[in-house]
């Protein structure tokens, strides 16, 4: 095996490891599957966290975690239109 498919298997196992500390649900897991790169799965995966959490603190997503989250879950909205820099 050559050292970039080394690579790519640990990011692969350190992915998952991070889904499963994370309770990702399984439509969000899913969403990374079109991708090649682990590496570009990772960090796309920390900012989709991030992002997921921060949405569920500012209750824009009513849910208490982000294993909670599910397809049918609807974007709160308190009248403006998405979550622009403007939004308070």
């Amino acid at each position: 095996m050559c050292y970039k498919d080394e690579v790519q298997k640990k990011n692969a196992e350190k992915l998952q490891r991070k889904f499963e500390e994370d309770n990702a649900p399984a439509f969000i897991r899913d969403y990374f599957a079109f991708m090649n790169s682990e590496a570009g799965k990772l960090n796309y995966w920390g900012t989709i966290k991030n992002f997921l959490l921060w949405c569920i603190e500012r209750n824009d997503i009513r849910k208490d975690n982000i294993s909670d989250i599910t397809v049918s879950c609807r974007w709160e909205s308190d009248g403006h239109q998405g979550a622009g820099p403007g939004r308070q």
